[in-house]
């Protein structure tokens, strides 16, 4: 871990309510399968994994990966906003779903989401809804075990990269 990375995430923690928490690792150090990272946001009170920020293979791509394992049928997916546009400004260009109990594997663009989804509110906070029948099957991906996270809430990514520059002055 970077040296002011512990840093970086006390100062964020302790900012208000609306910012990102920065735990383990510092968004910009993701680069290959080492850097895997799960992505957490609150949802019902609590931290809750929604996808990983992984390099899939064999598209051999960082994708936006959403693997689902314990549902009976997955017809539409979502992603909030600020989640969005934390992974369109570290250059993540495709969602991968997976569908674990199928077999099967889906891709998205990201800059279609806003294009073919819908905005609608979700426990009070918005997220992007898009039909899985939206996405492009391909083939399987596989991708490694996350062990590292990174948590976001809605809050303007700029206030973030900020507080993590000074840190480093």
């Amino acid at each position: 871990m970077h040296k002011n990375a512990k840093a970086c995430s006390t100062v964020v923690e302790q900012a208000d309510a609306h910012r990102v928490s920065l735990v383990g690792t510092y968004y910009r150090r993701l680069a290959d399968d080492s850097q895997a990272t799960a992505i957490q946001i609150r949802k019902r009170g609590k931290w809750c994994t929604i996808g990983k920020l992984v390099v899939a293979h064999p598209l051999n791509e960082r994708v936006f990966g959403t693997p689902y394992r314990n549902r009976q049928s997955v017809q539409c997916v979502s992603i909030p906003p600020f989640v969005l546009d934390y992974l369109r400004q570290l250059g993540v260009r495709s969602w991968v779903v997976r569908d674990d109990r199928e077999g099967r594997c889906y891709i998205l663009p990201l800059d279609q989401v806003k294009r073919i989804g819908w905005l609608r509110r979700s426990e009070g906070k918005p997220e992007w809804f898009v039909p899985l029948d939206k996405f492009e099957e391909i083939d399987w991906q596989d991708w490694p075990y996350v062990e590292k996270f990174v948590r976001l809430e809605d809050a303007p990514l700029e206030e973030v990269k900020q507080l993590c520059l000074n840190l480093e002055a």
